[in-house]
């Protein structure tokens, strides 16, 4: 299994290493602009990790059946700190967790 890693702001996606903070704040600055919640989800699938990641305000996906490795629980974690699961408010939020997302991923060759 190779690597895929995803980002998803309301509906326009990339590949995360097209994600750059221009496209990410010009996303959520549009959606901002027309009125609409900016839903963000993460979809992150390697050797180690199974992890899809949403802001509330997306339409439901529920969590996995089992619990989580190491590594998905690290993410998880990063997640939370950044609290992107509490409210749709933190999306200004999005990019400093990349940012620190991008060094937990890089640690881990595919």
């Amino acid at each position: 299994m190779s690597c895929d890693y995803r980002i998803n702001i309301g509906g326009a996606e990339r590949a995360l290493e097209d994600a750059d903070a221009q496209w990410v704040q010009q996303t959520i600055n549009a959606r901002k602009r027309d009125g609409l919640e900016t839903c963000v989800s993460i979809t992150l699938k390697n050797p180690h990790l199974n992890v899809y990641l949403a802001m509330p305000c997306c339409a439901g996906r529920g969590g996995g059946g089992r619990r989580p490795n190491g590594s998905e629980q690290e993410v998880i974690d990063l997640w939370h700190k950044f609290e992107l699961s509490e409210s749709c408010e933190n999306v200004h939020r999005v990019w400093p967790f990349l940012t620190q997302l991008r060094h937990v991923l890089g640690v881990r060759a595919c």
